[in-house]
């Protein structure tokens, strides 16, 4: 009996540290710390997440309007403006970068270099690439909730119909479950 008020405590302190980022569990004063927001600063890094759906191609403009509208500040889960996303490419604009100058790519070279990664192997299916912010890193259930939003809406798609993947949304995902395993534990 008298292990369960400190067995609640702990259980709850675990339930809002799900997140692994060594900024969390590091002292900010380390010039290690200093050092690795200068690098994500200068390097950006690579999270990236990325967006389509069923029967999204090329002429998709829904498309353009997600790339749009998720480089704007946007409000986060707990209604904080911030750029949840430094930039988005979509299938259209690398295709339009490809095929002008300076490269000057015809258009079926273009898609052929764009084959597997932003263009379907049907040469039109296609999606968005959106890059994190530091924003977006710190808080990716915010900055996917955003992009959920906008889809919803802009696009007129609900989060059942997207097909998202990146190390954002995996995280997130992982996030919930273990906060779900969590909830489970305590309960238990």
């Amino acid at each position: 009996v008298l292990s369960f008020i400190p067995a609640v405590v702990f259980a709850l302190q675990a339930l809002g540290t799900g997140a692994n980022k060594a900024d969390e569990w590091l002292p900010a004063t380390m010039p290690e710390m200093t050092e690795l927001r200068w690098f994500y600063q200068v390097f950006e890094g690579d999270e990236i997440l990325v967006v389509s759906w069923e029967g999204c191609t090329l002429d998709d403009a829904r498309l353009d309007a997600l790339a749009e509208a998720v480089v704007q500040p946007l409000p986060g889960l707990d209604g904080r403006q911030a750029v949840w996303f430094n930039w988005a490419r979509t299938g259209r604009s690398v295709l339009q970068d490809l095929t002008s100058e300076p490269l000057a790519l015809s258009r079926a070279e273009a898609l052929r270099r764009m084959a597997g990664w932003i263009v379907g192997p049907d040469g039109r299916t296609s999606g968005a690439v959106l890059k994190v912010s530091l924003e977006g890193k710190d808080d990716r259930h915010s900055a996917v909730a955003a992009m959920e939003q906008i889809a919803l809406d802009r696009c007129g798609l609900t989060r059942g119909q997207l097909h998202v993947g990146g190390s954002t949304i995996d995280t997130v995902a992982i996030d919930n479950e273990s906060k779900g395993s969590l909830y489970l534990l305590l309960l238990l």
